[in-house]
């Protein structure tokens, strides 16, 4: 299984999807999404174009969980 999250550290959001993350053991890459920046932010929206956080990205299946 190969799981990214997208988050910004000062969501409450992604706190709760981390905690959960780390609690079962689930392994996933982190990846902090800096919005200031243009390039990460343009990155972000193609991925998700409403652009709120957190999103888990499952490159198995092919699928964006939002939120």
């Amino acid at each position: 299984m190969n799981l990214t999250l997208h988050y910004h550290p000062l969501s409450s959001f992604c706190w709760k999807t981390l905690i959960a993350l780390y609690e079962n053991q689930t392994p996933f890459t982190p990846h902090l999404v800096n919005l200031m920046e243009k390039e990460a932010r343009e990155n972000f929206l193609k991925i998700w174009p409403i652009g709120q956080f957190p999103v888990l990205q499952d490159d198995q299946r092919k699928q964006i969980i939002p939120q």
